[in-house]
């Protein structure tokens, strides 16, 4: 127990102080937690690659796949669920085949290359949604289809490990297929019986006592997680589907509010765990084909996801920042890498190559994930080529928009803004790139326009109407000094939003009007709310509160959860 405690105490004590000079140098938290396990584990020595710590990371990624299913929305699987299944299924086939060819070239005997072939085709569903969540970036369009494509992804990367089992143990292949498509409809019908006839009963009394209802999600979460690995299936997909079982339950927002700590804690000890299981002695030798296979998923992966969206009718901007998020490999390929050294289909170079990509890749694909919206910028012009003429997005017509005022991005904050505009009675148009959010207020009557506001086309159409007043509600900092470049040559009033000081400084100095910093707002509003109690002026508490408790449920309603 001592030395458990030890060990899970000194990556945790490692990792905040990693950590912490990460964020000084404004660097990814995910890079600190790697490096962090790099130097307790393999450069150190004083922690060694354990079944606790291996047990403490897969419970974080059960946590962080019950709370995607938890806040699934039947609407978000309509609108993304065909272009997710065609793109991921594309995706996993051409990145197999083009990565076999490579790997062959490489010198690697056939089995060993369609291994790493294998691996190299899926990508961290913790990693994705982790640096999408921290962005705030997991409702927008190319958040949406990239969760999709991941869910695609993982249920491919189950049917691959069950085969490879069923392979090494004999069971002829069709015997195998029937076996695994017997067990998954059996568990999706005990989804949606449970979610239909036991869950809402159940759970209805089991709310009245919130430390209940949080106990019994995290116990729903397990049993499913353990009813799907004794299927042999995946604790990820038992997991998930635990979740998406109670999606449409009214419980979900408090449920998920109380789990997302625990689940940030065990995602921590996933990233340490991947840190621990790096082999140094090792990456000498294979350092030139591993460079060559990152470049490979860095790079070719992105590509061949923009050329299948373009050519279903996505824009340039969707397609560039959904590749990004599937540039590097997976938890999973090293999961298919130790599998296929137990059973003498590969060697141990095989699996220290595979884990070195993992390393490169997954620090790679951070940075361009955090970075998105400057490096499509950078090479939007050379970007044509993977945009249809005719594409299915909403493209923006700006001839038919007249506005005195701008309001970029209408998701949480920016409805607060929307509601005290169209009070004033300003000439008003509104740009968000969530197509539901758009159709939204279209229908409302708002001007609401599909596109990305930092996109150069967009931007330069925008322009054009010379607003008065340009209010934005992105939360990146690149992309508030976009806006802060591009208006501040019309003359335009510009509020832009900021999340720490130094960033709020930073976008004064380059000429903002106002930087709006929405923590503080709402510290402010809350101390002034408890101010007119203390003096007895205030309003009525209850009436408050009620007031209150509808405005959420109306956002929650709309698929807001954070």
């Amino acid at each position: 127990m001592s030395s458990v405690f030890f060990d899970i105490g000194l990556v945790v004590v490692a990792s905040a102080l990693v950590a912490l000079l990460a964020h000084a140098l404004r660097q990814p938290p995910i890079i600190a937690y790697i490096i962090a396990g790099l130097l307790v584990g393999p450069v150190l020595g004083f922690v060694k690659p354990s079944g606790t710590l291996e047990a403490f990371s897969a419970i974080g990624v059960a946590f962080l796949l019950y709370l995607i299913g938890l806040n699934l929305k039947p609407r978000v699987l309509r609108e993304v669920g065909s272009i997710s299944f065609v793109t991921g299924l594309g995706q996993v086939l051409f990145t197999s085949l083009i990565g076999y060819f490579i790997v062959r070239a490489m010198g690697f005997e056939m089995v060993e290359a369609l291994y790493i072939s294998a691996a190299l085709t899926f990508s961290s569903t913790v990693i994705v949604v982790k640096v999408l969540s921290d962005k705030g970036d997991l409702d927008a369009l190319y958040g949406k289809v990239s969760v999709g494509l991941l869910l695609v992804q993982d249920f491919v990367s189950i049917v691959v490990l069950i085969l490879i089992t069923g392979f090494a143990s004999g069971v002829p292949l069709p015997v195998l297929v029937g076996l695994t498509a017997g067990k998954t409809l059996l568990f999706l019908a005990l989804v949606y019986l449970s979610s239909r006839y036991f869950l809402p009963p159940v759970m209805g009394y089991i709310a009245r006592s919130q430390e209940l209802l949080f106990l019994a999600g995290i116990a729903w979460m397990f049993l499913f997680a353990g009813i799907a690995a004794a299927a042999e299936l995946s604790i990820e997909a038992g997991a998930f589907l635990a979740g998406v079982s109670m999606a449409s339950l009214p419980y979900t927002y408090d449920l998920g509010s109380r789990i997302r700590p625990l689940r940030d804690f065990f995602v921590v000890l996933f990233f340490i765990a991947l840190g621990t299981q790096m082999t140094p002695a090792l990456i000498g030798t294979i350092l030139y084909p591993a460079l060559a296979l990152s470049l490979f998923v860095l790079v070719g992966n992105p590509l061949i996801v923009m050329v299948l969206m373009g050519a279903l009718g996505y824009t340039k901007r969707t397609g560039f920042m959904t590749g990004l998020t599937i540039a590097q490999i997976s938890e999973f390929s090293l999961i298919l890498m130790a599998l296929g050294l137990a059973f003498g289909h590969v060697t141990q170079t095989a699996v220290t190559l595979v884990t070195l990509v993992g390393a490169v890749t997954i620090a790679g694909s951070v940075y361009m994930m955090a970075h998105g919206e400057r490096l499509f910028r950078l090479l939007a012009p050379y970007l044509g080529v993977f945009e249809r003429k005719n594409i299915k997005e909403l493209k923006p017509n700006m001839r038919k928009y007249r506005a005195d005022t701008i309001l970029i991005g209408c998701d949480r904050m920016g409805r607060v803004f929307l509601s005290h505009m169209k009070t004033a009675k300003k000439k008003l148009s509104v740009i968000d790139f969530n197509p539901a959010v758009v159709k939204e207020l279209r229908a409302k009557g708002y001007n609401c326009l599909y596109g990305d506001a930092t996109d150069a086309y967009v931007q330069e159409g925008l322009l054009r109407l010379k607003p008065k007043l340009v209010v934005s509600t992105m939360p990146g900092f690149d992309d508030s000094a976009s806006v802060i470049d591009g208006f501040k040559k019309t003359g335009s009033i510009i509020f832009v939003t900021a999340g720490t000081v130094k960033d709020a400084q930073e976008l004064y100095g380059m000429g903002a009007d106002y930087v709006v910093m929405p923590h503080f707002l709402g510290s402010e509003t809350a101390a002034k709310m408890v101010s007119e109690f203390t003096l007895g002026r205030g309003k009525d508490i209850i009436t408050m509160r009620k007031h209150h408790v509808r405005h959420l449920k109306d956002r929650y309603r709309k698929g807001a959860w954070v």
